[in-house]
């Protein structure tokens, strides 16, 4: 096995917030970010470099002429990111030297940040989740809670979660905090209960303390069990009826199974669409729905992302 092979088997390499990758795969996908979202990274990925002393061509008399032609062809990138139909960003930056020149620097270069130690790393965090494919998401979740996290549930739970809020904006219209949450009930929700004090001959102490205590915990197995299963049950029934009166309300709508039959396509393809906002769909309780006119006007207007697609013909991605 060569080392190219190695490395793309190695889940470190694939998962880890690695700046320089993630820039890369920002840039691969511009036109499906915000523009002011690059260049936010642009401005973040200076600092970190710079103070991490990771250099692409340290100044020096003999790089000279080869730094300063460089620095020449960054100012016509520069103006050429400037225009909007064309990708807004620069492969470099240059850094001052002293007083006797300046330092090259590619945006590209390796830098793994980890999590406590670099003050960015929810940001490039963000930005992982965002350039992954959507049938990765988990398994980079997975590698990060014993990565970055030691495998503490409470810690990864709260930070999951802060990361949805604080980042909403650039999670809008993708399946992402969804997944997370999915991620979080399934292996990081835990029944945690105070422990309840005993004696030195392990029986419980007779306080009202501890009586208060043994009703929060719910100490009966079977009282337990039978309120998870009505509050289960419960849902359960409020969603079928709210997507019941749904489908009923309006026979042109179009679960996720039918649309994929309808445009024959596999339903991760048309996950990946509404993650891009590429296609009109809605979300009431966390269901995918379509309607069935507004597919077919997408699919004549040649399956472009919404962006592109006449306002007045077709209504934009939303959420219920």
């Amino acid at each position: 096995m060569n080392s190219k092979t190695h490395l793309k088997n190695d889940l470190h390499h694939t998962f880890a917030i690695n700046t320089g990758y993630i820039y890369t795969d920002l840039c691969n996908q511009w036109s499906n970010h915000p523009r002011e979202l690059i260049e936010q990274t642009e401005w973040k990925l200076k600092t970190i470099l710079w103070l991490k002393k990771i250099v692409t061509v340290a100044y020096s008399e003999n790089m000279k002429t080869y730094l300063e032609g460089k620095k020449t062809l960054l100012a016509s990138y520069e103006q050429y990111a400037k225009d909007p139909n064309n990708p807004p960003y620069t492969e470099y930056f240059m850094h001052p030297n002293g007083a006797i020149g300046f330092d090259l620097i590619a945006y590209n270069e390796n830098c793994i940040l980890q999590n406590g130690k670099d003050e960015n790393f929810d940001f490039f965090f963000t930005l992982k989740l965002m350039v992954l494919d959507i049938m990765q998401i988990e398994g980079f979740l997975e590698h990060q809670f014993s990565a970055n996290f030691n495998s503490e549930g409470k810690q990864y739970e709260s930070f999951l979660q802060a990361l949805m809020v604080k980042y909403k904006n650039y999670f809008e219209n993708t399946s992402i905090p969804e997944m997370a949450d999915v991620f979080i009930r399934k292996h990081l929700k835990t029944n945690e209960k105070h422990p309840i004090p005993t004696d030195n001959t392990g029986n419980l102490k007779k306080t009202a303390e501890n009586k208060k205590l043994l009703s929060e915990n719910n100490t009966t197995p079977e009282k337990t069990d039978e309120n998870n299963a009505n509050t289960i049950e419960t849902n359960k029934k409020n969603k079928y009826a709210f997507t019941q009166s749904a489908e009923e309300n309006n026979p042109n709508m179009l679960s996720i199974e039918q649309a994929s039959v309808y445009l024959n396509l596999a339903i991760q393809t048309i996950y990946g669409y509404t993650s891009r906002r590429a296609i009109p769909f809605y979300k009431p309780y966390k269901k995918v729905y379509f309607l069935k006119s507004e597919l077919e006007e997408w699919v004549k207007q040649g399956k472009k992302p919404l962006k592109e697609i006449q306002v007045s013909k077709i209504k934009k991605t939303k959420r219920f």
